[in-house]
């Protein structure tokens, strides 16, 4: 250990060392002074992601995605990302809208190794930080949500990926062009790294960390300036993704989103994705899971149990209408009777345990309730 603990919610900061994090600052410039950070927006397992101001192009602000040194070479974001944009299928589809758009990446020479950064769009936050809120969705809310997230997902399985990351942190909010995206967002709060007495101090840490500065009520705010329908979401990270003809791994699903066929060591494609959908869509709507699994002191073999266990009883052959009661039982008292209904029909075309059963993109855009016809 060289360093004191720091118990807030930062990136590990033992994890700033060789082959790990690039030691970042606000006011750092990247890029040959391009790119200039200007607030801290998150992290994650192998990264952590800025704000910065673009000085030459036509993005004012931008999200500057700084990967670990470990995970930059042969990178499968990057990947994917250059794959969609060289797709003839891309360019002309509703979903391009709906995935974060890859401007621009470069490498930086640190003293941790060398790091791919990856430059996208400006967004100040995702659909965690709505749900933070506890704020009761109501059926156009969900229906605006689901539709989009079903053209961006639509795009990438027209182009053979499949996300294996649906979660409400991979869906980003994108703020109204015309305001900055600095405002927001919360006053930096920075953290001082302490090292240890007797530890040779260089230079593979920063002198501080930065607590995420989004914005926990971002979506009420506009929702009441602007409208909710001009709120507008995308898919955000494609670095889980795997190729349709390939699903030969383990998919980095969060455990309570994970298809039964995954879930029991199975065969799996792009209908993973469907499942993952529609236990998204339950939560954004519930602001609860759909299937909580408690993993303390289990094996593996016995959550997997448990889990499929859980999914037969709420999703199983005769449960639709148990689960519909269940689902309005957890909606806002105001959602809607029909809506309620239209909802519930929505999700089970999702979860279905067979993946055979489960409705496609396409299809599922034509359903009642996204329609909103009924």
């Amino acid at each position: 250990m060289r360093f004191h603990p720091i118990t807030a919610m930062v990136e590990p900061i033992d994890e700033y060392r060789k082959g790990g994090y690039h030691p970042v600052h606000i006011g750092d410039e990247f890029h040959n002074g391009r790119y200039k950070v200007l607030a801290k927006l998150s992290f994650g397992a192998s990264s952590t992601i800025w704000l910065a101001r673009d000085n030459q192009g036509p993005h004012r602000e931008i999200t500057l995605k700084i990967h670990r040194a470990s995970a930059s070479k042969n990178n499968q974001e990057l990947t994917m990302h250059q794959h969609l944009s060289n797709s003839p299928h891309s360019h002309q589809h509703a979903g391009r809208a709906h995935i974060t758009e890859l401007l621009d990446h470069f490498y930086v020479n640190g003293p941790n190794g060398t790091h791919l950064c990856l430059v996208f769009p400006a967004t100040v936050a995702d659909l965690q930080t709505m749900m933070t809120s506890n704020h009761p969705r109501t059926a156009n809310e969900v229906r605006c949500l689901s539709r989009q997230i079903l053209r961006g997902l639509g795009l990438l399985h027209r182009v053979g990926i499949v996300l294996c990351d649906l979660r409400p942190g991979n869906i980003m909010i994108a703020a109204p062009a015309q305001k900055s995206h600095l405002d927001a967002l919360q006053p930096a709060v920075c953290l001082p790294v302490e090292w240890r007495d007797g530890v040779q101090v260089d230079d593979t840490a920063p002198r501080y960390l930065v607590q995420s500065q989004r914005y926990p009520f971002l979506v009420e705010r506009e929702e009441q300036e602007e409208g909710f329908e001009r709120v507008v979401v995308v898919i955000g990270d494609l670095g889980g993704a795997q190729w349709i003809n390939q699903c030969d791994e383990v998919p980095v699903t969060e455990l309570s989103m994970r298809a039964p066929e995954v879930i029991g060591g199975g065969w799996w494609d792009e209908r993973a994705d469907i499942w993952g959908l529609g236990c998204l869509i339950y939560e954004l709507a519930t602001n609860r899971p759909l299937f909580s699994v408690d993993t303390r002191g289990v094996s593996e073999e016995r959550i997997d149990e448990q889990h499929l266990a859980l999914i037969e009883r709420r999703v199983g052959a005769d449960a639709l209408q148990a689960f519909a009661v269940r689902l309005g039982n957890r909606l806002p008292k105001d959602f809607g009777v029909e809506h309620v209904k239209r909802l519930a029909e929505f999700l089970w075309l999702m979860l279905q345990i067979g993946p055979t059963r489960r409705w496609s993109v396409g299809e599922l855009l034509e359903t009642p309730f996204i329609v909103g016809r009924y």
